[in-house]
């Protein structure tokens, strides 16, 4: 249980508990306005009681006043009609408006002052599907968001909580919804406000608008769409591969000079320092974007190319092999057939040569006789001359 310290009287200190008792506790260093968790209180005598429980709260003068009626924890609700809570430490309503003309309506029938914020969120879901904004034949949707100051991990546990109070309504009033409940940061409620809508809504624009990096998503136009519309386009949007080349962001990425908020509700920053951020941190997120298209078109270029090269490469290893072996059987029938037809040349040759030497022998026989006889003859006529020139002288 929570409890808040709201005077100090050594060696005591005074706190007010979430049920608007104030007790006696023995002093821990502690300081006035800081929040204690305390276990389950019984009746005793330390326990001091006023009429109507305030009374007791000015008996220790303001400082209990300013320490309930304190702002704490920001949590808003969108389906169409736009709501937002503000809490204090015990997590109890001490404000809340409508952000739209549809919250307006809603709120007309319901009275939240004071009110656990678990049942001030189960009492609106209750008249939003008694209005008609959620039904039992069409799915709707519902957006809840938490800022406990800037302790995200803390509004998240918060929110998570309230989400599962939301499904437990929803179940109850017999409709359809989808729940998405996130925790966020005091910047993010900052942003929000500078824009007049609920940073749940606007959380969830910024969602459909990088499910599609490619499109143009007017932030303007889609902040006046119901929750159930923008949540469908974010399905059908994820739902193509084009629109996928980077993962769906959950938020803007955070401006690096901080929003801080004050009790009531304004801004440190102004609304056009805020505009210049956000629209700075879009134009960065682009510039990221297109360089990573860039990378992604280069590496496919890459991998086709070396694929065309292997493909290329393995085509002419198997045109090669296919052709190289009929030349191989060609060659070696070609071969003997080369090898037959030599020899017969060669064997022409021979038989050619040795017809013309024995026609050459036969001449020089012939030569040689006809010379043998011619000297034969010669002998027998000069034989014939010497006898007759004798027989003249004589």
């Amino acid at each position: 249980m929570k409890a808040v310290i709201v005077e100090i009287k050594n060696p005591f200190a005074a706190a007010m508990t979430e049920d608007g008792r104030i007790i006696r506790l023995k002093n821990k260093n502690y300081a006035i306005g800081e929040v204690i968790e305390m276990k389950k209180i019984s009746f005793s005598k330390k326990t001091i009681f006023a009429a109507a429980g305030i009374a007791a709260v000015l008996a220790f003068g303001c400082t209990g006043i300013w320490a309930y009626n304190t702002p704490h924890t920001y949590v808003s609700l969108d389906v169409n009609p736009s709501i937002e809570y503000e809490l204090n430490v015990f997590d109890r309503v001490i404000d809340y408006t409508a952000v739209n003309d549809d919250g307006e309506a809603i709120l007309e029938n319901l009275d939240l002052n004071n009110m656990d914020i678990n049942d001030a969120i189960d009492q609106t879901i209750q008249e939003i599907a008694s209005q008609g904004y959620l039904t039992d034949s069409e799915p709707g949707g519902i957006v809840i968001a938490v800022a406990d100051g800037d302790n995200e991990e803390n509004s998240q546990e918060i929110a998570d909580s309230l989400g599962e109070e939301a499904k437990s309504a929803v179940e109850e009033a017999g409709v359809q919804a989808e729940i998405e409940a996130i925790g966020i940061g005091a910047q993010r409620v900052a942003e929000a406000r500078a824009l007049g809508v609920t940073p749940g809504k606007l959380n969830l624009v910024q969602k459909l608008q990088a499910s599609n990096p490619n499109a143009e998503i007017s932030t303007e136009e889609w902040l006046k769409q119901p929750v159930k519309n923008i949540m469908k386009a974010i399905k059908e949007n994820r739902k193509n591969p084009e629109n996928t080349a980077e993962p769906a962001a959950e938020t803007t990425a955070a401006a690096t000079d901080e929003t801080a908020i004050a009790a009531d509700g304004t801004t440190t920053e102004s609304t056009a320092e805020t505009s210049a951020t956000i629209q700075e941190t879009q134009r960065n997120k682009e510039t990221k974007r297109n360089e990573e298209k860039e990378m992604n078109a280069n590496s496919n270029t890459n991998r086709n190319k070396k694929s065309e090269e292997t493909t290329a490469q393995t085509t002419l290893t198997e045109t090669s092999e296919t052709t190289s072996a009929p030349v191989s059987e060609t060659t070696k029938k070609e071969v003997p057939a080369n090898s037959n037809a030599q020899k017969q040349t060669e064997k022409e040759v021979e038989t050619e040569t040795e017809k013309q030497n024995n026609g050459n022998g036969n001449q020089q026989s012939n030569s040689n006789n006809n010379s043998n006889e011619n000297s034969s003859a010669n002998k027998n006529n000069s034989g014939n001359s010497g006898s007759n020139s004798g027989k003249g002288k004589k």
